[in-house]
C-alpha cells in the first residue's frame, strides 16, 4: 500500500510541477531532447503498435461508450489505461520502474455520474500491456481482444460493467498516415481509432444491472508531447452519426497563440479524409455552471463540404472526472442534420 501511495503522490507532484492536461500526463519541458519523437516516416504496425511504448513519454487506450438500456435509456460508458514515463531511460525492473500507470472508469446516466481511479508502478505485474495476446489493464480493469472482437471490463464504488466488443471495419489513421498534429509549433502525436465497434453487456449501477447495446469508440495515441509550452489544454469529440459515419474534432486551446483546430471525416465503409481548421466550425453556444466550473458543454459543428451542421448536448451536465487530473467527460446526443450520440472531453 505504502508503494501504491507513492505512485499516487509521484504522479500528482509531477503533475503540479509540469502542467499536467487531463487525457494524457503530458510533460511539455522536462527532457525534451531525451524522449522518443514521433518521426513521419514511421509506419503505424498492427498489432505492434497496439502494445506500449515506454520510449515515449506518455500515451493511453481510451474507450468511451454510448449504450442504451431496452428501454431506450441511454448510458456511457468510459474506459482508459494511461501510461507514462518519468524519465527518458527505459527502466521496467520491479518498484524501480520510471513507467507509471493510471486507470479511470466511469458510468454516466442522465441522473448518475460515478468515477473511480487506479494507479500502480511498472514492472511488478499490476498493470500494463500484452500484444499477443492483446490485453491493457490495471488491477481488475482490462481491455482484450484482437482489436476485431475483445471485451472491456471495470468497477468502482457504485458501478460495474462487463462488455463485449466486435467490429469488422478498418481501424482508422489520424492526420498524416496516424501522425496528428496538436499545434502550430509542429507538436504531434502517433493517432489512430477503432470507431466502428459494436458493445453489448451488463452494466451494474447501485446494485440494479441493466442489458445495453450500442457503439463504442477506441482511441490509440502517444507522443512525448502533445501540446505546446502555449496551449493549455484541449476539446475533444467523437461522434456516431445516424448514417453510421462518425467524426472525429478536437480544438487545442492556445494561450496566446490561438487555439488550433484538427479533425477526421470517417465514412460508413471504413473511408476517411482530415479535417483541417479551414474544412469546418466548432463552436459553443452554451455554458453551463458546475459549481465554482463554468464549462462549454453545448457545442455547433458545421462541415460545409459533408453537409453537416449538428449541434451538442450532454445527456447529464454533471459528468465531471474529479479525479486526481480533474476534467469533465460524458456522453452527448446531437440534432441537426444528423443526429446520432458520441464522447465529448474538455479539459480545464
Amino acid at each position: 500500500m505504502n508503494n501504491l501511495i507513492h505512485v499516487a503522490v509521484t504522479i500528482l507532484f509531477m503533475a503540479t510541477a509540469n502542467g499536467i492536461q487531463s487525457k494524457s500526463l503530458v510533460y511539455t519541458n522536462e527532457y525534451p531532447d531525451e524522449f522518443a519523437r514521433v518521426d513521419e516516416d514511421t509506419k503505424i504496425v498492427f498489432p505492434r503498435d497496439h502494445g506500449d511504448h515506454p520510449k515515449f513519454r506518455t500515451e493511453w487506450w481510451y474507450i468511451t461508450a454510448n449504450v442504451e438500456d431496452s428501454k431506450g435509456n441511454p448510458f456511457g460508458i468510459q474506459w482508459t489505461l494511461f501510461r507514462s514515463a518519468l524519465s527518458p531511460e527505459v527502466s521496467n525492473d520491479g518498484w524501480e520502474s520510471n513507467q507509471m500507470w493510471m486507470g479511470h472508469s466511469a458510468v454516466t446516466t442522465s441522473t448518475f455520474h460515478f468515477f473511480s481511479e487506479k494507479f500502480a508502478r511498472g514492472g511488478v505485474g499490476q498493470a500494463g500491456v500484452n500484444i499477443s495476446p492483446f490485453k491493457a489493464w490495471i488491477d481488475d480493469w482490462s481491455f482484450a481482444g484482437d482489436w476485431k472482437d475483445g471485451s472491456l471490463k471495470a468497477s468502482g464504488d457504485f458501478f460495474s460493467y462487463d462488455l463485449t466488443l466486435s467490429s469488422k471495419k478498418p481501424i482508422v489513421l489520424h492526420g498524416r498516415n496516424g501522425v496528428s498534429q496538436k499545434s502550430f509549433e509542429g507538436t504531434k502525436s502517433y493517432y489512430y481509432s477503432q470507431p466502428f465497434f459494436k458493445i453489448k453487456g451488463s452494466v451494474e449501477i447501485n446494485g440494479k444491472t441493466h442489458e445495453v447495446s450500442g457503439n463504442a469508440w477506441a482511441d490509440r495515441e502517444w507522443s512525448s508531447q502533445i501540446i505546446s509550452d502555449s496551449q493549455i489544454g484541449w476539446n475533444w469529440l467523437g461522434l456516431h452519426l445516424d448514417d453510421e459515419s462518425k467524426i472525429m474534432i478536437f480544438e487545442v486551446k492556445g494561450d496566446d497563440t490561438g487555439s488550433f483546430f484538427s479533425g477526421t471525416r470517417i465514412y460508413p465503409d471504413g473511408g476517411s479524409k482530415a479535417l483541417k481548421a479551414k474544412d469546418f466550425t466548432l463552436r459553443p453556444i452554451n455554458s453551463s455552471d458546475l459549481g465554482n466550473k463554468n464549462v462549454q458543454l453545448h457545442w455547433e459543428i458545421i462541415v460545409p463540404s459533408e453537409k453537416i451542421a449538428i449541434t451538442i448536448s450532454p445527456i447529464n451536465p454533471k459528468a465531471y472526472m474529479e479525479t486526481s487530473i480533474p476534467y469533465w467527460e460524458g456522453p452527448v446526443i446531437l440534432q441537426g442534420s444528423h443526429s446520432g450520440t458520441g464522447y465529448l472531453e474538455i479539459t480545464m
